[in-house]
Parts: structure tokens; C-alpha cells; sequence
């Protein structure tokens, strides 16, 4: 069985990323992904106003890669840690097609791209 780092090396996702779509109304601005939630496209094509999208605490994502997309934009869409990470700012998704991929080191989220102005 391939170790996880030779996966990633690869461009193979571990069975245990989980992907998850979003679709968020004005009734549901906010959540919260879970550690096994790794890439995480969200529509806010129906949304009110800006959705947040929590990170998940970032010593348990340690030696995680999270992929964010904004699908669809209706509103913006934050994307925040759980105020547990050193150095962090909040980024703003805002049209269609943005994302961004994290990682942490279990300290610190680490923007690793960005594909949003």
C-alpha cells in the first residue's frame, strides 16, 4: 500500500479525503467542514449575503490538504479557521470559479494556491 505522501506526489487523493458539495440558502450562511472534508465546492448561487466556510480545527487537519471551490456565486464566500491558527486572515472567495488550497502543518494554515483575485 502506497504511503499517503507518495499519493499526494502522485496527484492521488487518500480514501480517506472525503469530497463535499454545498448548496446554502439566506437560511444557512455558515458551516463547518469536517477533517475528512478535503475538497469542499460550494454554490452560494441561492445565498443572501456572504456564507462562511469554517476550517476544520487546524491541529486535527495537521499534515491536510483542503481544496476550497466557489462553484457558483450568488454571495461571497469567507473562508475562516476556528481563530486557532497563528498568522491567519480570513480570504474572501467572490466569483465564480475561485479556490484556494490549504494545508496545515498543525500550527498554521498554509495557503498553498490561490485562484482568486
Amino acid at each position: 500500500m502506497e504511503s499517503q505522501k507518495s499519493m499526494l506526489e502522485s496527484g492521488m487523493v487518500p480514501e480517506s479525503a472525503q469530497r463535499v458539495e454545498w448548496v446554502r440558502t439566506a437560511a444557512y450562511l455558515t458551516d463547518t467542514l469536517e477533517v475528512f472534508e478535503q475538497i469542499c465546492l460550494i454554490d452560494t448561487d441561492t445565498a443572501d449575503g456572504t456564507f462562511t466556510c469554517y476550517l476544520p480545527p487546524v491541529g486535527e487537519a495537521k499534515g491536510k490538504f483542503y481544496s476550497i471551490s466557489l462553484v457558483d456565486d450568488g454571495g461571497d464566500l469567507t473562508v475562516a479557521d476556528q481563530d486557532d491558527s497563528y498568522d491567519w486572515n480570513d480570504l474572501t472567495l467572490d466569483a465564480d470559479g475561485d479556490g484556494v488550497l490549504l494545508f496545515s502543518d498543525g500550527m498554521k494554515w498554509w495557503v498553498v494556491v490561490d485562484d482568486f483575485t
